[in-house]
């Protein structure tokens, strides 16, 4: 079983990247040109490493840190990200639907 996850780099930081909005905050569906100003990306930090300092970044908001809802969210225009990525993980020791786990 493989996972994607979509990330934008953000001022130097690597953070996970959600919905892309326009700037009525309406979900864009079709790719969206990098450059244009009435796009937005919804981004998500969940880690501690960095949490000090990506907390203090323009945009950001931080989560309630109780429980399991913590984390730092921002919304900025897709022109402000550095760059963009996606990365395909296997997921090791997961049994896809269908599938039975042979032992």
């Amino acid at each position: 079983m493989l996972s994607l996850s979509t990330q934008g780099q953000y001022r130097g930081y690597w953070l996970g990247m959600g919905t892309i909005t326009d700037s009525d905050g309406v979900t864009i569906r079709t790719p969206a040109p990098r450059g244009a100003m009435n796009r937005h990306a919804h981004l998500f930090y969940g880690g501690t490493a960095d949490a000090e300092h990506i907390s203090q970044l323009p945009g950001a908001t931080v989560l309630d840190p109780r429980g399991s809802n913590g984390g730092i969210v921002f919304t900025v225009r897709l022109s402000d990200l550095d760059d963009h990525r996606t990365t395909v993980r296997r997921l090791v020791g997961a049994v896809e639907r269908g599938q039975r786990e042979i032992r």
